[in-house]
């Protein structure tokens, strides 16, 4: 079969290499060999993010199929553990990943990514996740150095769905070879199967515009074709290749007033159809929100906590109420990061502005973020719920 196929292709490369010297020769065939195993790496997994997992299962049991949570927590860093108000009004389900945090924090390689989800797919009963028809299932996950998370959780979302995403930054670097990072996610999800449509709100940071590594690693295939639609904060983002593509900045005049619900409603309208036409995921990074509405362990954005319950709602509305789930990281946490590569992402992507916080501050303010989202989401979708302990006073 080799002297069939391959033979005269093989013949030629032992030829050559036979007249280069030993130390030429050595060196083109190590060359050759990390080449191809590099290859091999990425196409069976990198590629592997883009389809839906599988892991050849047994058919689900009648158990497995009833499994339908409200509001769970992923218990990676402890940081949700702290918030007793949120635990003891709305009672999520607390499921322990704290032995993955360390691994998994910041960045972590395709068998590490795997190894948790498999532990979540055993801890939950099921590779996939149910949402009954007004009580979407919603999923708190600690610091949004675990934003790559998500990825998993879309994954296991077997319907088709708008995708939402509200974060300060990029997070679709296109190009990483290390494995998963929590800014090079959000690409990945775009092009899943289940995916329709996807949207990027409220980004703001530098890196939208770094013209050494995202002219180049920004999905341009995605949002030139429709697939991803950006709509900044404020201005357009600007650059060679951003004045090609549409843009829908939220704020009006530039970012000098704040977001209006109308003014929300008339961005939106050119995407009306695909907002009625499937349900909605929706993965918030409170970072996305000014300094004092959300304490995490990145750089915030600007808008404020009221201008990102707006976009919620108004999306919840114009689903027509088909909000299918929501996941929200950035609650703070001291980090606690294991390898080498951790700890230099962890010294050179974090300022010690943002993680040198007192963590009850940072408890405190975060707690009263996420009730207050969970309040709106819940009237929005016209949830009765149970008297809920006032938010307190600034």
């Amino acid at each position: 079969q080799t002297q069939e196929y391959g033979g005269p292709m093989l013949q030629l490369i032992v030829k050559l290499l036979s007249r280069l010297s030993p130390r030429i020769s050595y060196f083109l065939s190590l060359s050759l060999f990390l080449l191809t195993s590099l290859s091999l790496y990425l196409y069976h997994n990198y590629t592997r993010l883009y389809k839906l997992p599988t892991y050849k299962l047994k058919p689900l049991t009648s158990a497995e199929q009833a499994v339908q949570l409200k509001i769970r927590i992923l218990n990676f860093d402890g940081a949700l553990l702290l918030q007793k108000d949120l635990i003891n009004n709305w009672k999520p389900k607390i499921l322990d990943l704290k032995k993955h945090g360390p691994k998994v924090r910041l960045d972590c390689t395709f068998q590490q990514f795997k190894n948790f989800e498999d532990e979540l797919s055993r801890l939950v009963g099921s590779r996939i996740d149910k949402s009954e028809p007004g009580k979407p299932l919603i999923t708190f996950y600690g610091s949004n150095d675990f934003h790559h998370v998500s990825l998993s959780l879309i994954r296991r979302v077997r319907t088709k769905i708008n995708l939402v995403i509200l974060d300060n930054h990029p997070d679709y670097i296109e190009y990483y070879p290390f494995g998963l990072h929590c800014g090079c996610w959000f690409h990945h999800a775009s092009s899943l199967p289940t995916v329709h449509k996807a949207f990027h709100f409220g980004g703001y940071s530098g890196e939208f515009e770094d013209e050494s590594v995202m002219r180049w690693s920004t999905p341009w295939h995605l949002i030139k074709s429709g697939k991803l639609t950006i709509l900044p904060a404020q201005e357009a983002f600007k650059g060679p290749k951003w004045s090609k593509v549409t843009q829908y900045p939220l704020r009006p005049s530039q970012g000098k007033t704040f977001l209006t619900k109308q003014h929300l409603l008339d961005l939106l309208e050119p995407f009306r159809e695909d907002f009625e036409s499937c349900p909605l995921y929706i993965t918030l990074d409170k970072d996305v929100m000014q300094r004092y509405d959300a304490l995490q362990n990145w750089n915030s954005g600007v808008l404020i906590r009221e201008e990102v319950i707006l976009i919620i709602t108004t999306l919840i509305e114009m689903s027509g109420g088909k909000l299918w789930g929501m996941d929200i990281t950035g609650d703070f946490s001291k980090v606690n990061v294991e390898g080498l590569y951790r700890g230099y992402l962890h010294k050179t992507q974090h300022s010690d502005e943002e993680n040198l916080i007192d963590q009850k501050t940072a408890t405190h303010f975060n707690q009263i973020t996420n009730k207050k989202i969970l309040k709106e989401v819940s009237k929005a979708l016209g949830i009765v719920t149970e008297d809920r302990q006032e938010e307190l006073e600034i």
